[in-house]
């Protein structure tokens, strides 16, 4: 530890250390030395903290670290409470999206897709001439992220070569090149 600033009950603390209190904290860590515990704020600095002062409820760190809070900060940051800026956090914004792993696959194939809102899903597979292989996957699903998986292995007359995985949900459409080995 570099640098300990106590703040009331609190003590804020800096350092090169990676874990502090059995909690995984980088470099910078928030502790309860009354209760032994640390709190939940890890603002992550990406390199050691070798200086810290505290300005009312503001906190200053200077360090070797380019990034702090999760924002670019070369070597010299300050972290104000959250609970002293009134902005309101955005809504996680999730697209309609398809991922495909492994990819080049042997086997089992996992489909990852996410749905922006509530929709009918509806995944098949597709040899280079345009047949369908497989049966299909189709179900009413809600918004966010969802996993499916294809077992080209399973299904008979499947060989190694090009297939396409069609997914559709709502009025979208994706299509992933897949490649069997």
């Amino acid at each position: 530890m570099s640098s300990l600033v106590p703040t009331g009950s609190q003590l804020y603390v800096g350092g090169a250390f990676t874990a502090i209190g059995g909690q995984w904290r980088n470099h910078l860590a928030l502790l309860r030395p009354s209760t032994n515990q640390v709190s939940s704020w890890a603002p992550e600095p990406d390199g050691n903290v070798n200086a810290l002062a505290l300005n009312g409820s503001t906190l200053y760190a200077g360090g070797a670290f380019t990034s702090l809070g999760g924002l670019p900060q070369a070597h010299f940051g300050c972290l104000i409470p959250t609970n002293l800026v009134d902005v309101p956090l955005p809504a996680a914004v999730v697209e309609f999206a398809l991922r495909l792993s492994p990819n080049p696959a042997s086997g089992r194939v996992r489909i990852e897709y996410q749905l922006p809102e509530a929709a009918r899903v509806s995944i098949n597979v597709y040899d280079v001439q345009g047949r369908r292989v497989g049966p299909a996957f189709e179900a009413r699903q809600a918004a966010g992220a969802h996993t499916a998986t294809w077992d080209g292995s399973a299904t008979r007359a499947i060989s190694a070569g090009i297939y396409f995985v069609r997914f559709q949900g709502g009025s979208h459409t994706l299509v992933r090149r897949l490649v069997l080995l």
